[in-house]
């Protein structure tokens, strides 16, 4: 049975996961709010998840994790802060911590063993927003570009070393991190924690390497995004 471990097992669409893979997989659910983690296995009688305390925040604890923890077969980053406002400067080492360097500092641990072996997934949940900067998200945004570059140029190492590489941009999801804007929840575009846990695991499953939007119009959007020239592009307010 593969080994995984989920970060941020506490999100909407790790739980969702957890469900999903439950029988078939030996998940290592590691989160910041372990108690809350450990109550949803035992209420939802997983059978093969084991509830970890991980703060990747915490450099000290994320390092205490790297060093007690197995060699796994897939890490799936779920893990994500996202704030926006006047004030958002004050997060910027929270979000450069949590949305990018923690995801490096533990790919970084275990793709040595994973090449070694010439096996091995490693997942990211980035986003649509790290396609294009908008001034809404700019903080946001880059910290998911900088890592969805990142596992781009992972894919290409993977293709030498057997290890699978996967970038998920969900875009919208009905999910805790989404629920104060309305507009986007409520949105057509937005889709259920269910359905991107089910495109997650239907890639990793695949065996293939590659860039998932859950809702397949996502790629349509940023790929007019991507192309819109610049001077028409920063006239808009997104």
């Amino acid at each position: 049975m593969k080994k995984v471990w989920l970060i941020g097992a506490n999100s909407d669409v790790a739980k969702e996961l957890m469900l999903q893979m439950d029988g078939k997989y030996s998940i290592v659910a590691a989160s910041r709010n372990y108690c809350a983690v450990k109550d949803f296995i035992k209420k939802k009688k997983i059978r093969r998840a084991v509830a970890v305390e991980l703060d990747v925040c915490n450099k000290d604890n994320l390092e205490s994790f790297l060093f007690s923890m197995q060699q796994p077969d897939i890490v799936i980053f779920s893990q994500g802060k996202l704030e926006t406002g006047s004030n958002v400067g004050d997060y910027l080492d929270e979000m450069v911590q949590c949305n990018y360097v923690a995801c490096i500092r533990i790919i970084e641990k275990v793709w040595k063993g994973m090449a070694d072996k010439g096996k091995g997934c490693i997942t990211g949940i980035t986003s649509v927003a790290a396609d294009r900067g908008k001034m809404s998200n700019k903080l946001y945004s880059s910290t998911k570009a900088a890592f969805s570059c990142y596992l781009q140029a992972l894919m290409q190492e993977g293709e030498k070393t057997g290890i699978q590489v996967i970038d998920i941009k969900p875009g919208y999801i009905r999910s805790k991190m989404l629920i104060s804007n309305r507009k986007a929840y409520k949105s057509v575009l937005a889709a259920e924690p269910s359905e991107a846990a089910t495109s997650i695991l239907q890639k990793i499953e695949s065996g293939r390497s590659g860039t998932v939007y859950t809702k397949k119009i996502w790629r349509l959007i940023m790929w007019g995004l991507k192309l819109m020239p610049e001077r028409i592009y920063n006239k808009m307010s997104l």
